[in-house]
């Protein structure tokens, strides 16, 4: 596992296994996405509205998940300087914003009121948001990563 430690030889792996994990997402979503969106049976409350959640939900929970491995990266980075950890800090940038725009979308969806989407908004957004812009403020467009110890 300490092998993977080195940015040539993880780089090379994560190469080759790429089209593979990339094929399998893409039969997981095709497969799921339907069976949850379209053949799931409706809630007896909440009728048809409740499939948003199988969207909703995952997204919501995701969101945070990815900006605490983002702090976690870069505190991995700062401390011990592992060689991945800033490359594994950026790479979770977009895929946290995404998941919380998801979030932040079918939160609007399903509230219907605007009020209770600023109130998700601002549940759903705030420590995350603040360290979102504290680590996206660090990274520079073009500049070269510190050398590794």
């Amino acid at each position: 596992m300490l092998t993977l430690a080195n940015p040539a030889k993880f780089m090379g792996l994560s190469a080759r296994l790429l089209p593979w994990l990339l094929g399998l997402t893409v039969v997981a979503f095709a497969a799921g996405l339907p069976l949850a969106l379209v053949f799931s049976p409706p809630d007896y409350q909440q009728s048809e509205a409740v499939r948003i959640l199988y969207i909703h939900v995952p997204a919501a929970i995701l969101a945070p998940l990815v900006y605490a491995g983002m702090a976690a990266a870069a505190f991995s980075h700062l401390v011990w300087r592992a060689p991945l950890a800033d490359i594994a800090a950026e790479a979770l940038a977009p895929m946290g914003a995404v998941l919380t725009a998801i979030a932040l979308a079918t939160s609007a969806l399903l509230t219907g009121s605007l009020g209770a989407f600023q109130a998700t908004l601002v549940i759903l957004l705030a420590r995350p948001m603040v360290a979102f812009l504290f680590v996206l403020s660090s990274f520079e467009q073009g500049a070269e990563r510190p050398p590794s110890a």
